[in-house]
């Protein structure tokens, strides 16, 4: 491990001046972690240098070809590579999953018709994950892993869940007025339905899994 940032063992890697700042003081006091700017298909790191490559609800904004070769140059042989996504809305109460499939509902049509947010991004779908891993050719074993974790929540927090969508964000930004209604019909509903109360919600999650042959 001659190279500086893998001593510090783990190694985040996000192009976003933003993101990694918000990281950054997440990690403060956290031994042997660091962030560098750089980007998936391009990390920068020595070549088989990492045991673990992880995408954290983030390879679906990837150039996955470039991505994959990457990951291949920078895994140890025998190493892994693990992307996992949420499946949203986390399970809870029905009326607050039919509320959060409504407001998604139109943001994914409206990510589709207002071309100001439909030719801003590029996206693959994640249900392609896994045979797009598998067809790279780069790892001798592939699969999906499907868990769970239950966790404490309350309406803020499911408020927030559902803000941090990016196609959310990005027409409240670009086209507030053709969301804003819904919305807010959203955060009603919610509130109406937790109050101040906590809850408990089920946050399922999808890992796609590479294995590097021990012999690449």
């Amino acid at each position: 491990m001659r190279d500086r940032a893998f001593h510090a063992g783990v190694v985040g890697v996000e192009p976003s001046a933003d993101m990694r700042k918000t990281a950054e003081k997440k990690a403060r006091g956290v031994p042997n972690v660091e962030f560098r700017a750089a980007f998936a298909h391009a990390t920068g790191l020595d070549a088989r240098s990492a045991d673990l490559v992880t995408c954290s609800q983030s390879f679906h904004w990837m150039e996955p070809v470039g991505t994959l070769a990457e990951v291949d140059r920078i895994l140890k042989p025998g190493g892994i590579f693990a992307t996992y996504d949420c499946d949203w809305p986390p399970v809870c109460s029905w009326k607050a999953e039919m509320a959060y499939e409504k407001l998604f509902g139109l943001v994914k049509r409206l990510e589709r018709d207002l071309p100001d947010v439909r030719d801003s991004f590029v996206r693959w779908e994640k249900s392609g994950h896994l045979k797009r891993i598998t067809d790279s050719g780069y790892f001798c074993y592939t699969r999906e892993i499907v868990f769970s974790s239950t966790e404490d929540c309350t309406a803020d927090r499911f408020l927030l869940l559902a803000e941090s969508q990016g196609g959310l964000q990005k027409i409240r930004k670009t086209a507030p007025d053709a969301v804003e209604a819904e919305w807010e019909e959203f955060r009603k509903t919610v509130r109406s339905l937790f109050g101040e109360k906590r809850f408990k919600i089920r946050l399922c999650y999808r890992m796609r899994v590479g294995v590097k042959p021990e012999g690449a």
